[in-house]
């Protein structure tokens, strides 16, 4: 039996003015294989569990509103194969891009984002569209505001900067081992647990008593007038700061003893 044409053409002009129609995001699911929404484009005109089509390697998941903007196609002309070909979100949130730039940022907030923008772009006050350029500088740039980022992985991490790099920040922690293949250049204090106390304005101190004989005889060389090493005796030319128990297993000779109140 071959296919209504006829019945077919007499919706012809339905089929055709639906094939695409814009509207308004209603509530999104994400508990399926792939994100669906319920949509509203028209004045009764709402579906529900339509895909929601992104391109491969990119998701994004948009709060519903009547502000968030959406574009639906039917897939061959068949209305029962509706999805929702593009979510555009909110058009207060959309970033202005310079020519030659480019943004990946968080729904409904852009100052979070990964910014990428060409070499060359913004020597021009307008670019060939005759737009004003901003000025802000070319390259890749992350911006996370006041929220975490974060890069895990279980092989290397590597950073190839020829110029140089630069991490400022109150607090830094590197746990794990640390090798310096190139000079260490420290212009504040710098202190190492248990082994010694190296200040900006002056030379080596000895750390604490737990400190090994071999951490203050290296000590000892670098500043010979306050410790030294004779015959296996050190020698401390200067107040001795014990904060803990001092336990002696040879003899103790003091010029005088003085008890301090606890």
């Amino acid at each position: 039996m071959g296919i209504d044409y006829w019945n077919h053409s007499k919706f012809l002009h339905h089929k055709v003015r639906n094939a695409t129609r814009r509207g308004w995001l209603l509530k999104t699911y994400n508990d399926g294989m792939m994100l669906k929404a319920r949509v509203k484009t028209g004045e009764k005109i709402e579906n529900d569990q339509l895909d929601v089509i992104h391109p491969v390697g990119y998701v994004a998941h948009v709060a519903p509103s009547d502000k968030t903007e959406i574009l639906t196609m039917d897939v061959g002309g068949d209305t029962s194969r509706r999805v929702v070909l593009a979510v555009m979100g909110d058009r207060a949130y959309h970033p202005k891009p310079d020519e030659g730039e480019m943004y990946m940022y968080a729904p409904g907030d852009n100052g979070v984002h990964v910014r990428i923008k060409k070499a060359g772009s913004g020597a021009q006050s307008r670019d060939a569209s005759g737009n004003r350029d901003s000025g802000r500088a070319a390259g890749i740039h992350l911006e996370g505001k006041d929220q975490a980022i974060t890069a895990t992985s279980t092989g290397s991490f590597s950073v190839d900067a020829k110029a140089g790099i630069n991490l400022k920040t109150d607090n830094h922690t590197l746990d794990g081992n640390v090798t310096i293949k190139g000079n260490l250049n420290v212009e504040g204090d710098l202190r190492i647990s248990g082994e010694g106390y190296k200040p900006s304005d002056g030379e080596w101190l000895v750390g604490s008593v737990g400190a090994s004989f071999a951490a203050v005889s290296a000590t000892a060389a670098k500043q010979p007038q306050k410790v030294q090493v004779i015959d296996n005796m050190v020698l401390v030319n200067g107040d001795l700061l014990v904060t803990g128990d001092l336990r002696v297993t040879g003899k103790v000779y003091a010029r005088d003893f003085v008890r301090l109140e606890p």
